[in-house]
């Protein structure tokens, strides 16, 4: 007796089914749901009282992805659909348990993404390439990474490339970052380095960093504009003026490269060159061949002018800081749950 009920017990236990890891796509809600669970969701099933739309699970979350022209990805996971659509992601604190290796260009040019629920679920003890995760997210208005863990991210390999622009106050260049103004001579871009680990505000600068993500911290020391500069900056998402020179890769190589498509834009907090009249197609940085466009976050800490109340995209919030994120209020970090 004693060994039957043994035996049914172990045949219990290994029937079982192992957890899955699962970003669970339902369109009637615009909301993709990082779930890790024993039950294995499909297309058609309900999910939360919404139609399951698209499911991708297992390999599909740790993708490996290449860049292509003018920096835009050629290796997808979430399909066109999401990325356009996408109003909430939600990570369930299931997803704790599970350690995604790679989560580059997870939310890539989600721009209508306004709300991420539960980043704290997200595990990133295990991640080696974050490239790109929050890039183009246009619609994020405060984003708290204080608690990711980037111990094991190294990217690619070689130096990741990107530009930064805040009218509002002077940061503090972090150890590992390098910035600089840039200055054309002919066919020749020159790259100064920036000098006192300061950034002016009002300097559209070009960042080169190890890592695919760069923390800026407010500086109150006063600095001068550094004149000469030929980069400039936009507070907001703007067109890319014409023949206006943008960050991208073109053959593997990073730099400031002209576009033909109409309908670039420069992104807010970002740099471009403006068209200098002649009819160079861009400007390579210098350097390995390799090295990658796109640092994939830049995150800002601004601090308060005047009692203004900031939030990390540089918008100067009316009133008191409400809504969940961080912000700086009277030049210290306060984060709304």
């Amino acid at each position: 007796m004693l060994l039957t009920v043994l035996m049914a017990a172990m045949s219990i236990a290994s029937m079982q089914a192992e957890k899955v890891a699962q970003a669970i796509w339902t369109a009637g809600n615009t909301t993709l749901t990082f779930i890790y669970d024993e039950t294995v969701y499909n297309e058609g099933d309900t999910f939360n009282g919404e139609t399951v739309t698209n499911v991708w699970s297992g390999e599909k979350l740790s993708q490996q992805y290449t860049m292509g022209l003018y920096g835009y990805f050629t290796n997808d996971n979430w399909n066109e659909e999401v990325r356009g659509n996408m109003t909430t992601a939600v990570f369930d604190e299931s997803f704790k348990d599970f350690a995604p290796t790679n989560t580059s260009y997870w939310f890539n040019s989600c721009s209508k993404m306004t709300i991420i629920e539960g980043l704290e679920y997200l595990n990133s003890k295990d991640v080696t390439s974050m490239d790109h995760m929050f890039y183009h997210c246009s619609g994020l208005t405060s984003l708290d990474v204080s608690h990711f863990d980037t111990g094991n991210v190294t990217g690619k390999g070689g130096s990741y490339w990107g530009t930064y622009y805040n009218f509002v106050a002077s940061m503090t260049v972090p150890e590992g970052v390098e910035a600089y103004t840039t200055y054309v001579d002919g066919d020749t871009l020159a790259l100064a380095r920036i000098e006192g680990g300061i950034i002016p505000k009002g300097n559209a600068v070009v960042l080169k960093s190890a890592k695919a993500e760069v923390v800026l911290d407010v500086n109150t020391t006063p600095r001068s504009l550094i004149e000469g500069n030929a980069l400039a900056g936009v507070d907001v998402d703007t067109a890319l003026p014409e023949n206006g020179y943008a960050l991208a890769a073109v053959d593997d190589m990073a730099g400031l490269w002209r576009t033909a498509d109409e309908g670039a834009q420069v992104k807010g907090h970002e740099g471009y060159l403006p068209y200098a009249g002649d009819d160079t197609a861009g400007y390579p940085f210098p350097g390995e061949n390799d090295e990658t466009v796109g640092i994939e976050a830049v995150h800002g800490s601004l601090s308060s002018v005047h009692g203004s109340v900031y939030n990390l995209q540089g918008q100067r919030v009316q009133g008191k800081a409400n809504a969940h994120g961080l912000y700086v209020v009277d030049g210290k970090k306060l984060y709304v749950r």
